[in-house]
């Protein structure tokens, strides 16, 4: 037997909307933080070997905000769709 409740699927869609923020704001202060470094702290060939290795990651990194994003869309949908049936059937048990 399976059990589902409507508010577990919104609890559910809101910490992912949480964590992909929490990721985002994440990715932000790291980006931020290497640009400071390779700008002051490390110079010359090791700052633009280090900078081009990070911005190389930058389509990963954003892979995983959109698979996070995706993943509440995605949730969002089906606690939709769970209530619309679940309205479906307590009328016709009516």
């Amino acid at each position: 037997m399976i059990h589902v409740e409507e508010q577990a699927l919104a609890d559910l869609k809101g910490a992912l909307g949480t964590a992909g923020k929490e990721y985002l704001d994440n990715y932000k202060r790291l980006t931020n933080l290497i640009n400071e470094i390779t700008r002051g702290d490390i110079t010359g060939p090791l700052a633009d070997e280090f900078l081009k290795k990070f911005n190389d990651k930058k389509g990963v990194l954003m892979a995983v905000a959109n698979t996070i994003e995706e993943a509440e869309h995605y949730t969002g949908m089906q606690q939709t769709g769970f209530g619309i049936t679940m309205e479906e059937t307590q009328a016709g048990m009516r």
